[in-house]
């Protein structure tokens, strides 16, 4: 079950290069935060939910963080795909839409744009934050954190194989597969210098940080180069914020799965 974190700060975390750079008392404040991560990761610490619109990421998440609130949305709203994860409607954003400042329990639908990223800062902004944070949400290039951490790449890659390639990993991605996620995991850190992806997606975040603005939430960038900080959200070092949010003084909810 989703719970509102209603005048809370919420951290949209990213699996971008810069969540190499976090260092691992950091990341222990991050556990005492609500945080709605993307991508692998949870394989760098344990948040608060885990948002995916692959199942076969959903599965991995199931094995490494199981008290994780698992997030699996989808075109269609149907069953658990994976036993324990909560199933979510996806939906086009389009510019002049509304973003729902909360989920419809018949049909809880989050809106996005080619980009899990969005979807997570609409579930943020749904479970009532009143300053949504970005961390690892750079996107200038294909680059991710474990192509700066080879012992935490290898970890990914024994998973994956562990995880194997059943059919279930096509059900919305034909093209998705055991062979294509590890051809990801290991191209080399020069052949990821390539664009993030084919759309400009700086509109469709100026687009919902002008809604955030408007309801009252602050958005906040943790690096210059980035994104967010392009779709104008404003660049505060995450030691700030977390600090601003007196997190510092609360105790760490434990070690990050791996913490340097």
């Amino acid at each position: 079950m989703l719970f509102r974190s209603t005048g809370q700060t919420v951290f949209v975390v990213g699996s971008g290069p810069q969540l190499a750079s976090v260092r691992g008392h950091v990341l222990d404040r991050l556990q005492a935060c609500t945080t709605i991560a993307v991508n692998k990761v949870f394989y760098r610490f344990r948040p608060t939910y885990f948002l995916s619109s692959y199942v076969g990421e959903v599965m991995l998440a199931t094995r490494r963080v199981p008290d994780t609130t698992l997030l699996h949305m989808r075109d269609v709203l149907g069953p658990p795909l994976v036993p324990g994860a909560i199933p979510l409607r996806r939906a086009m954003f389009v510019p002049g839409m509304d973003l729902p400042r909360r989920l419809n329990p018949a049909d809880p639908t989050l809106l996005t744009r080619y980009n899990v990223a969005l979807g997570a800062a609409h579930l943020a902004y749904a479970l009532g934050a009143n300053q949504i944070v970005f961390i690892g949400v750079e996107q200038r290039n294909q680059l991710h954190y474990w192509h700066f951490d080879e012992d935490a790449r290898l970890e990914i890659r024994a998973a994956l194989v562990e995880r194997g390639d059943p059919d279930l990993l096509r059900i919305d991605h034909p093209y998705a597969s055991l062979d294509r996620d590890l051809a990801a995991l290991d191209r080399s850190r020069d052949d990821c210098m390539q664009p993030f992806f084919s759309i400009d997606h700086t509109p469709t975040f100026k687009a919902y940080f002008e809604i955030f603005a408007r309801n009252g939430v602050d958005v906040v960038a943790t690096t210059p180069e980035s994104v967010v900080a392009d779709a104008g959200a404003r660049v505060v070092r995450v030691e700030d914020v977390l600090a601003d949010s007196g997190v510092d003084s609360l105790p760490a909810a434990g070690p990050s799965p791996t913490a340097p």
